[in-house]
């Protein structure tokens, strides 16, 4: 018997996929490719996905729900970085290099992530060069972009404490 709701869902995170922005590049097969690397997992309202300081396994995107990365400064105030939503991508520097997290994601409601881990994207790179090289490009312009608009604002916040 086919199971339509599975095929669904299935569906859901083809399309997830071929719309996160580190998949711009991928084919239709691709894609299907990688569906087959990536793991769904869900997380209850409030639970750690990662801490800071945590190993760096893999990246996630946020098929359902909502994930805030913070940090606790000194003074164990929490100083929210990001809160986001579905669609969204976090962690995907740990698929370049294994350091430790540099914040906290927690579930801000009931969330399904799809995530992929570091093991099996460079397994990619070494059974599906092309795929994976793709891959490392938009990740590089994405880096990139993230780069140039953090020493915008770093230049920004000088130039105010200067006045």
């Amino acid at each position: 018997m086919l199971n339509i709701f599975g095929r669904k869902k299935d569906m859901d995170i083809l399309k997830l996929l071929a719309e996160t922005p580190i998949c711009h590049e991928l084919s239709r097969g691709e894609i299907k490719k990688l569906r087959k690397i990536v793991h769904v997992k869900n997380y209850k309202k409030d639970e750690i996905i990662f801490r800071k300081s945590d190993p760096g396994l893999g990246m996630h995107i946020i098929l359902k729900g909502a994930v805030e990365i913070s940090i606790k400064k000194d003074n164990k105030e929490v100083l929210v970085l990001a809160e986001l939503g579905e669609t969204n991508f976090f962690g995907d520097i740990s698929l370049l290099d294994e350091s430790l997290r540099s914040a906290n994601a927690i579930a801000r409601e009931d969330t399904t992530l799809i995530e992929l881990y570091r093991p099996d994207f460079l397994d990619l790179l070494h059974t599906r060069p092309k795929t994976g090289i793709k891959m490392l490009h938009r990740l590089s312009k994405i880096i990139v972009q993230r780069l140039r608009r953090t020493n915008d604002e770093l230049l920004e916040l000088k130039k105010r404490v200067k006045d």
